[in-house]
């Protein structure tokens, strides 16, 4: 962002900083109709004036099953293999030999990342409080829909908890990063990902961002921001990774995108069926589908290079931490 515009701007709400409790906000600039603010003490950027609302932000759908969206399903399931890997490199040993390590995916969506894991030897249980989540109880896996609150005391303890693109859509982050400490089993780790807002995807789409988001994204973390984050609430960093398949490349297509077709996030949408295309004409459909495809061809490639260059500069789209509860903090 260039500093003297956001110093020309005025301040834009009375609302406090979940972080600080200032109510002094600097208006950076409009997406969809929603302020963009920074905090003026602390620096958090918040998505001004709306809540965390899952009622109106989250409708009840139901996804479809056709042929060409099982397709799409399968291929962007391939990409939670990175996941996977990040996971593995910071999980911790098994306790003793042949024990399952138990794992927490909070905002579990459609439970794919829960299911994976399960399949990967992991004890997995997925908490998802919207539409996204089909209840599951099998050996190894299980899928919960209700709001973390509500079934925390009967999770039990983990060695790796996860957080996928989840903490953004939080109004009070720090509340529920501390829960999760108490659900670690000693040596347990936490790993969550969260869009850049310092990234080189935000600063040249502003508003357009694809992972700015707003409604659904209320607060929009930098690498300054998160790392308080962790330290207000006893976790120390043990890794970082700025570079996803999954996250980076995508969303510089998708921003592009959003720039040249007439209905907006349309690949993200089709892709993952949250039925804000329900009711869109065919021909519509149709249309944005194949210029999408057209512009994913000729985009991809560049993409992958212009993001993996962001990444080296710390300017990636997607910041993930490892960590784990400070020494001194109980855990369990």
């Amino acid at each position: 962002m260039n500093p003297e515009a956001e110093k020309a701007r005025a301040p834009e709400a009375d609302e406090p900083c979940p972080t600080c409790g200032v109510t002094r906000w600097t208006a950076l600039f409009e997406s969809r109709s929603f302020t963009i603010g920074r905090c003026a003490r602390c620096g958090l950027v918040r998505t001004l004036g709306v809540s965390a609302d899952g009622d109106a932000t989250y409708p009840a759908f139901d996804q479809r099953e056709t042929a060409l969206v099982r397709a799409m399903r399968f291929a962007v399931a391939q990409l939670l293999r990175e996941r996977a890997r990040i996971v593995e490199r910071f999980a911790p040993a098994p306790s003793e030999p042949g024990a399952k390590r138990r794992l927490l995916d909070v905002g579990c969506g459609s439970g794919a990342f829960a299911r994976l894991m399960s399949r990967r030897g992991f004890d997995a249980v997925g908490v998802e409080p919207f539409s996204l989540g089909r209840p599951v109880d099998e050996p190894g896996l299980r899928l919960v829909r209700a709001p973390l609150e509500r079934v925390r005391s009967d999770l039990g303890d983990f060695d790796v908890i996860t957080m996928w693109h989840v903490l953004e859509h939080l109004d009070a982050p720090q509340p529920t990063l501390a829960s999760l400490r108490e659900h670690l089993r000693p040596g347990g780790v936490v790993v969550i990902s969260v869009p850049n807002f310092e990234s080189w995807q935000s600063r040249f789409f502003e508003g357009g961002w694809f992972h700015l988001d707003p409604p659904r994204h209320v607060t929009h973390f930098d690498h300054a921001t998160l790392k308080a984050l962790f330290a207000e609430t006893g976790f120390e960093i043990l890794g970082e990774r700025t570079f996803h398949f999954e996250y980076g490349p995508v969303g510089w297509l998708q921003s592009a995108l959003n720039r040249i077709l007439p209905r907006k996030n349309f690949l993200y949408e089709f892709i993952k069926d949250r039925g804000a295309l329900a009711g869109v004409p065919a021909s519509q459909t149709a249309l944005n589908l194949a210029l999408s495809g057209a512009a994913g061809v000729a985009l991809a490639a560049p993409s992958v290079v212009v993001e993996a260059l962001a990444a080296l500069k710390n300017a990636g789209s997607v910041i993930t931490f490892a960590a784990r509860p400070t020494q001194g903090v109980r855990q369990g």
